[in-house]
């Protein structure tokens, strides 16, 4: 597959790997940026983009329910921007459903599904 591999030194499992401890820092600007970076990077990935974003998508939606407006807003984003180039729309709904909404944590299954019309429209698209 062509994307990432062919112009970065490295893999993106590792990178993802390492943006997932990065989206659960205590510091909430280092969260807010990582998801930023991610967003940016995401239309570069190709092929691997469904694979590495399977690293970070549970993180994502705990950011949902952060207590930083920045990094709630930027954690949507990056769901939608992500929904808008996966190759597999049913993989991220059921991801949204399992990781968000079935979430034993109340306070990100409640931000999940306050945030339900905002991420699942624009996945269904």
């Amino acid at each position: 597959s062509s994307g990432i591999n062919a112009e970065w030194p490295l893999r993106p499992g590792s990178l993802f790997s390492s943006f997932k401890r990065i989206l659960q820092d205590e510091d909430l600007q280092l969260r807010t940026k990582c998801t930023k970076l991610i967003c940016d990077v995401l239309p570069k990935l190709g092929g691997d983009m469904d694979t590495c974003m399977t690293f970070v998508i549970p993180n994502i939606l705990a950011n949902m329910a952060a207590n930083n407006l920045v990094l709630k807003r930027e954690s949507i984003k990056l769901v939608r921007c992500f929904s808008e180039i996966t190759e597999d729309k049913n993989a991220l709904v059921r991801s949204v459903i399992w990781e968000g909404i079935d979430c034993k944590d109340t306070a990100i299954a409640r931000e999940v599904i306050l945030g339900l019309d905002k991420l699942i429209f624009n996945i269904l698209q």
